[in-house]
């Protein structure tokens, strides 16, 4: 029996075998999943990448000052009328 011979058989052999009733509705259930897998990875990649990066953790602390500045300014705003005598 040669290389191909054996082949068929192979083949014959697991086209016998019987496919269970719910066989789709798994495989779509691990395509489906594997999609959701590929964009959560994606997301993280992500995140990871812009945690890594100096200059948005630059841009964010200039963020988070300049928003200081202001809520410090608006506070200000509430005395400064009254510290020059309006």
């Amino acid at each position: 029996m040669n290389r191909n011979e054996e082949y068929e058989l192979w083949k014959a052999e697991r086209a016998r075998t019987p496919i269970p009733a719910d066989f789709a509705d798994r495989v779509m259930a691990g395509i489906h999943a594997t999609r959701r897998r590929t964009w959560r990875l994606l997301l993280q990649r992500l995140a990871t990448a812009c945690l890594r990066s100096r200059v948005l953790q630059a841009g964010v602390c200039v963020g988070f000052v300049a928003a200081w500045a202001f809520r410090l300014g608006g506070l200000m705003t509430v005395f400064l009328p009254t510290a020059m005598g309006y």
